[in-house]
């Protein structure tokens, strides 16, 4: 988020559409799944994440991270993802404000 931070607006735009447009579709998906079906789901972000990187699209690649951390966070117990998720929770409304 720091480097998010330093980057030109059309960047930043670039990541906050690509949170916006991921988060709910994962969040939908991940949630009636099993266990082993959210492994798949997040093994599957993961290699998606490496191509846009791999191809430069560095702004989808973690644009796409960031909605599975966020997703895979809310289903953790514990008072570090209650911090991690209250964090990811600003940038899901920041991604909300800036699409």
């Amino acid at each position: 988020m720091a480097r998010i931070r330093n980057a030109n607006e059309s960047a930043m735009h670039a990541f906050f559409n690509n949170v916006d447009q991921t988060i709910g579709s994962l969040k939908e998906i991940y949630g009636p799944t099993s266990e082993n079906e959210r492994k798949d789901l997040m093994k599957g972000c993961q290699k998606s994440a490496k191509k846009m990187w791999v191809s430069g699209d560095w702004l989808s690649a973690l644009g796409l991270s960031v909605s599975a951390l966020i997703v895979e966070i809310e289903n953790i117990p514990g008072e570090d993802a209650s911090f991690v998720k209250a964090e990811t929770d600003k940038i899901i409304a920041e991604a909300a404000a800036n699409v």
